[in-house]
């Protein structure tokens, strides 16, 4: 949750840009000089959350998340070896970048959520 009281946001390009499921609560809040007050946007989509290009072979990153699976224990420096192996950093998007898929994927890793990331990429691998 976004909570904002009495702030004022000036000269900007634009004011706030969060996800359109964002919990946001302005009270008292102005937005003066800005293009945009409020831009509520899509969320990114899981590969572009780890900084790849949507187009990324998804087999790539399937590979990498079961070696991370398999290895039981993982860490940034096994990760991004692994990453580097198999040419995932040839599909990095515009606004990511190297270390953007390398704590993307331990943050899976680190949060349990590693075995819904390979069911959803396996989905993507058809």
């Amino acid at each position: 949750m976004l909570t904002m009281v009495n702030c004022k946001i000036i000269n900007c390009d634009v004011g706030i840009s969060a996800p359109k499921d964002a919990a946001i609560s302005l009270q008292g809040t102005t937005f003066e000089g800005c293009r945009q007050a409020l831009d509520l946007r899509d969320p990114p989509s899981f590969l572009a959350g780890l900084g790849l290009k949507d187009d990324v072979p998804p087999r790539m990153l399937l590979a990498l998340l079961r070696n991370m699976q398999a290895a039981g224990q993982s860490t940034e420096a096994a990760i991004e070896a692994k990453a580097k192996k198999l040419g995932l950093f040839d599909w990095i998007n515009a606004s990511g970048s190297a270390s953007t898929l390398i704590a993307g994927c331990y943050a899976l890793y680190q949060s349990g959520y590693l075995m819904n990331a390979i069911e959803f990429v396996s989905k993507l691998c058809g």
